[in-house]
């Protein structure tokens, strides 16, 4: 299994398994810069739709989070693992990502509201975790450039009609490019969350002028 996983890394330049290693000053440094570039992120989408230019909705009822893996990493990692097990990671994401749309969507502004005629419905395509976190939340794995990628599709309905669809896709990247880093379930989960978290913060951006949002 190891040196199938290293030859994988070798032809795909994406996940193994190793043992843990401190981060040095480069990668301080790489996170630092990530901060400072922060600073002055511009919201930007691969697709933009808004249909409405003002809208009295404050409330709205959001759909739980549907996650569909790309099908050449569904592949791959199924023959490593069993269908169950990667059944059951696709499962927990779903419920992480879940209640990040929640908290997210609460702290632009929105009253939640199940029967709100205004809904969000937040898909997930493309999905892959470069180093699938399968075998235990501990389990020591590394990654090369980047935790995983998805695509994120957040839609907003007032009843039936469309108002407003952004479409985006987002690596989770890793601290320092070029290199191996250690990764586990929780950074894993960590970074896919802060991706979300950015797409959504950006998505209500756009939306908080046209809803009058606080």
């Amino acid at each position: 299994m190891f040196i199938d996983l290293q030859t994988r890394l070798q032809r795909a330049g994406n996940f193994t398994l190793k043992t843990r290693r401190p981060l040095g000053l480069g990668a301080w440094l790489f996170a630092f810069a990530i901060v400072l570039a922060g600073c002055a992120h511009r919201p930007s989408f691969d697709e933009q739709t808004l249909a409405i230019k003002q809208s009295p909705h404050k409330a709205i009822a959001i759909n739980a989070v549907n996650v569909t893996p790309a099908s050449y990493w569904l592949r791959e990692t199924r023959r490593q693992y069993t269908k169950r097990e990667v059944d059951t990671l696709i499962e927990r994401y779903q419920t992480l990502l879940s209640n990040t749309l929640n908290d997210e969507m609460v702290d632009a502004g929105w009253q939640i509201d199940a029967d709100s005629p205004l809904k969000a419905t937040l898909e997930i395509s493309h999905f892959r975790v470069s180093a699938p976190d399968i075998k235990g939340a501990l389990t020591d794995l590394y990654a090369q450039d980047e935790l995983g990628s998805a695509t994120f599709t957040l839609s907003l309905f007032d009843g039936e009609v469309l108002v407003a669809k952004f479409v985006d896709r987002r690596d989770v990247p890793t601290m320092v490019p070029g290199k191996l880093e250690p990764t586990n379930r929780v950074t894993n989960q960590r970074g896919f969350k802060r991706e979300l978290a950015q797409f959504l913060r950006d998505c209500n951006g756009v939306l908080k002028p046209v809803f009058q949002l606080p």
